[in-house]
C-alpha cells in the first residue's frame, strides 16, 4: 500500500526516510483458516529526483540505452570443462547441455571434484544461502535433482529491514538471520530471506527529476514470527535505496514486546 504526492521543496537526491508506525499482528493457528504472522511498517519518504521503486517486470536499470545494471536475482554460475578456473555467471537455470555447450553448472559436485582449485576452493559449505536444489529432469518416476552454487544480486530489494531481538532489556540486542532460523536442515523446501523486498515506482512521472514526498506502507509476513520472538523484545533498522542505488538514511524502531 503506497501513497505519495508530487512537491516542490528543495530535497536531497538521496532518498531520506522516518518511522510512523511499525506494528506486530499475531496470526492465526486455526486448523480451518490458519493466517501468518504480521509485522507492517509505515514509513514517510522524501527524494530530490523521484527515482524511487522497480516495476515487477523490470530486469536492469537502464541510465542510457548502453549503460544498465542488471537487477535479476540469482546469479547461477558456470564453469569451462575444458578450464575450471574458468567461471561465468548467467540468470537462466534451466539451459540444457546443447545450450551450455563446453560449459557446465557450478553444482556441489564439481565442488568436491576441484575444491582445491581455485575459484572452487573458496565456495562456501552448503547453506540455503549460497546453494539452491532444484528439479534437474523429471520423468517418472525418476525424478533429478541438482544443487547449484548461487550469488544473490544486492541491487534486487529496494527495501532492506533487518530484527534484532533481545529476551531481557537487560541483554543486548541480537542479529536475527530468518535464512539461518527457518532453515536448520538445508533441503529442497529451503525459505528464503524474506524480510527484505520492493516496493513498485512511486513517482507518477519517473524520469521528470521531479522531487516526491509520501509514505510507504511495507510488511513482512511468516507463520514462524510469533514461534520465534515469542516473550522477546524485537526492533528493526531499515533503509532504502533507488534507482541509482543511492542509500538512505538507516531508522531504527522503537521497541516491540512479542507475547
Amino acid at each position: 500500500m503506497i501513497g505519495a504526492c508530487l512537491k516542490q521543496p528543495d530535497l536531497s537526491i538521496i532518498p531520506q526516510i522516518s518511522i510512523q508506525n511499525v506494528s506486530f499482528v499475531r496470526g492465526s493457528s486455526s486448523q480451518s483458516n490458519p493466517t501468518p504472522d504480521t509485522i507492517t511498517m509505515t514509513l514517510n519518504f522524501a527524494d530530490g529526483n523521484g527515482d524511487l521503486g522497480v516495476s515487477p517486470d523490470e530486469t536492469a536499470i537502464y541510465r542510457s540505452s548502453t549503460d544498465s545494471t542488471d537487477i535479476q536475482t540469482p546469479y547461477y554460475y558456470v564453469y569451462d570443462s575444458t578450464q575450471p578456473s574458468s567461471w561465468l555467471y548467467l540468470h537462466k537455470n534451466n539451459f540444457t547441455s546443447a545450450d551450455l555447450g563446453k560449459y557446465k553448472y557450478v553444482n556441489f559436485a564439481s565442488f568436491r571434484k576441484y575444491k582445491t582449485l581455485a575459484p572452487f576452493d573458496t565456495l562456501p559449505a552448503l547453506s540455503c544461502k549460497k546453494w539452491e536444489i532444484r528439479l534437474a529432469t523429471q520423468v517418472a518416476p525418476i525424478v533429478s535433482r541438482d544443487t547449484l552454487f548461487i550469488q544473490n544480486n544486492p541491487n534486487y530489494n529496494n527495501i532492506f529491514v533487518n530484527i534484532y531481538y533481545t529476551p531481557n532489556l537487560s541483554v543486548p540486542f541480537t542479529y536475527f538471520d530468518p535464512n539461518t532460523y527457518f532453515n536448520g536442515t538445508f533441503s529442497s523446501n529451503c525459505v528464503g530471506n524474506f524480510v527484505n523486498g520492493r516496493f513498485p515506482i512511486l513517482s507518477s512521472n519517473l524520469g521528470s527529476n521531479s522531487p516526491i514526498q509520501g509514505t510507504l506502507t511495507y510488511k513482512f509476513q511468516s507463520f514462524g514470527l510469533y514461534p520465534a520472538f515469542r516473550n522477546n523484545t524485537i526492533k528493526l533498522s531499515i533503509y532504502i535505496t533507488d534507482r541509482a542505488f543511492n542509500k538512505s538514511n538507516v531508522v531504527t524502531s522503537s521497541n516491540i514486546l512479542i507475547n
